[in-house]
């Protein structure tokens, strides 16, 4: 029989996606996870970020909406891994426990 295939179609036996596919989601949800304390203090207005065109003071409000959006979008997507990733140890240990 052969090794499951992961969709960058390297094998990935015992496993849904790859070693490299692995790893590269480890790094991603790494790097969103550190984005937080600088969304935070996005949405608080407690950071400036300018561009051209831009000024860099705006709203007199102390929040940021499209921060406190993509604040919330980014929690929304790392709880989904929490609980894909705490259902699959889960599996993992009930098939121990067997």
């Amino acid at each position: 029989m052969a090794a499951p295939l992961c969709a960058c179609g390297q094998p990935s036996p015992g496993a849904v996606i790859c070693k490299t596919c692995t790893r590269g989601l480890q790094l991603t949800l790494i790097t969103a996870a550190s984005l937080g304390p600088d969304l935070e203090a996005a949405t608080a207005r407690q950071a400036r970020f300018t561009g051209p065109g831009r000024r860099a003071g705006g709203s007199v409000l102390p929040f940021d909406e499209r921060a406190s959006a993509a604040a919330s979008a980014l929690r929304n997507v790392l709880a989904g891994w929490v609980r894909v990733l705490s259902e699959r140890n889960q599996s993992c240990t009930d098939a121990v426990s067997m």
